[in-house]
């Protein structure tokens, strides 16, 4: 992919990713008096600053596919972003990986261009084009000044359309892409993830990941499939901002892409998954051995309601008090109190299996057990022995609120959530209504909200560290523990 420029980078949505965070597990909390309250001298939050959030216009192209607008003209620059609901959940079985690889290899040689060429005409314009997917969907993007939108519009149509996936680029990319799975496979928080995800899902979904064998088995014709298959116009939205309006860009979008027509051939491939459910029983400490490892990465989590539930705002918030912010419990606890990490913390995300609770964060090997017990003990405390307070939940509203603006100083962000509205079937007013609905949210409605929706007992607990370091802390805490492999295949049990 050619990377954008920092200056340009997009505004990461702060919703569609997911926070992930720190450590800790058990009944044991820290004591109230313990952590630093604020003092009377200390001043309050101040009021929310008032804010016009940036309209979208949008409009159908003639081939139907429908184009969102979002201006802003305090500078030249404009961004184009299509959209597809496809990505790594339509990979076929054996071909895991084969969505990510098409699209990094879209804008590796097309029409008259190979890789080169192609960066070449994109300095020259001084903008810039890439490619990718993810397991909820792909996209093909360009961004660059709104004097030189007509090329660059040439340059996303020409990758979009044709692709040329040209056999010398794919030799290198694969190899890249298998020397790479070698590192994943050495970085404990990778590894953590991944075992997280096979806990959840298995082999489906997240559960999925591509290997060795998969890239291997890959050629250009599955990836010039893919494409043909999959990204068309009538699983795909243009999301638009910057210098530009709807009545500049649509008539540019049609004379480049009028041809580009729905295939007769979709595949049937469910876009839809139902999300896991939670496990029974005490937790178990999913663990996986890194030998000599001076920290340990944790993670816990699970699967909650959908962001489109009434009680998605009240979590959220919450989770602000809990582990959302850098004053939050968690690292409140762990970090500033115990010293035992450089950071903890915990977020709420969403995904087409809905919405989803993770807290993780590496700490030091040796205080690997009480670490976890501590972790478990903040998440647990606001339905036990420590009661959310009106004092915490209006810092973390106040945190959410007075950042809302800046996020919008790109409209790239106004567009990754007007995508996330389509993508994953959020309200209309998901954008309009966001500060409103955290207005709501009241002591009570957030403290029900986590103790019905978050039970520590049943989340799945992934811990990677030195064995011989932690094994024995780890068996302490009286939770059964599965060892996996960095793939997350669970291994026999020794005797």
């Amino acid at each position: 992919m050619i990377p954008l420029m920092s200056a340009l980078k997009s505004v990461a949505t702060s919703s569609l990713v997911l926070l992930l965070a720190l450590s800790a597990c058990g009944p044991k909390v820290l004591p109230a008096a313990s952590v630093p309250a604020r003092s009377e001298g200390v001043p309050a939050p101040l009021a929310a600053r008032s804010f016009t959030l940036p309209k979208t216009t949008q409009a159908t192209l003639s081939n139907g596919l429908t184009v969102v607008v979002a201006e802003n003209h305090e500078v030249p620059l404009a961004w184009v972003r299509i959209a597809f609901r496809p990505g790594g959940l339509a990979d076929p079985p054996g071909k895991e990986g084969l969505a990510a690889v098409t699209l990094d290899m879209m804008n590796e040689g097309a029409g008259e261009y190979d890789a080169v060429g192609l960066s070449s005409a994109l300095l020259r314009l001084g903008s810039e084009l890439g490619s990718g997917a993810s397991d909820d969907g792909s996209s093909v993007y360009a961004s660059g000044l709104t004097s030189n939108l007509d090329p660059t519009l040439d340059l996303l149509s020409t990758v979009l359309l044709d692709p040329t996936f040209p056999e010398t680029e794919w030799a290198l990319v694969k190899k890249q892409r298998i020397a790479n799975l070698d590192t994943q496979r050495k970085d404990p928080e990778w590894i953590a993830g991944r075992v997280f995800n096979r806990v959840i899902f298995g082999e489906t979904y997240r559960g999925r990941a591509a290997t060795k064998a998969s890239y291997e088995g890959m050629t250009t014709a599955d990836m010039r499939e893919w494409w043909a298959a999959n990204l068309t116009p009538d699983r795909a939205v243009v999301f638009a901002g910057g210098d530009v309006t709807l009545e500049q860009l649509v008539p540019k979008l049609e004379a480049r892409l009028e041809g580009w027509k729905a295939s007769a051939a979709a595949p049937s491939v469910s876009l839809k998954v139902a999300a896991p459910s939670a496990p029974t029983g005490p937790a178990p400490i999913h663990f996986v051995d890194r030998p000599g490892a001076p920290q340990s990465m944790l993670r816990v989590g699970g699967y909650l309601s959908s962001p489109s539930d009434a009680q998605w705002f009240s979590l959220l918030l919450a989770n602000q008090v809990v582990g959302g912010q850098f004053t939050a419990r968690i690292n409140m606890n762990l970090r500033e109190a115990k010293g035992w990490t450089y950071g903890a913390n915990s977020g709420l995300g969403y995904d087409l299996a809905g919405g989803r609770f993770v807290a993780s964060a590496g700490v030091r090997a040796d205080v690997t057990g009480p670490a976890l017990t501590e972790l478990l003990g903040e998440i647990a405390g606001p339905g036990a022995v420590r009661p959310l307070t009106a004092a915490e939940l209006d810092d973390g509203r106040a945190s959410i609120v007075q950042a809302w603006p800046l996020r919008f100083e790109s409209p790239d962000y106004l567009l990754a959530q007007a995508e996330a509205v389509w993508r994953y079937g959020l309200p209309a007013d998901w954008v309009e209504g966001y500060v409103g609905r955290l207005g709501a949210v009241t002591l009570d409605t957030a403290s029900t909200a986590w103790t019905g929706a978050i039970d520590p007992a049943r989340l799945v607990i992934v811990v990677v560290g030195d064995g011989a370091t932690v094994r024995e802390g780890l068996a302490a805490l009286g939770r059964p523990i599965i060892e996996h492999d960095p793939e997350g295949t669970v291994l026999p049990r020794k005797e």
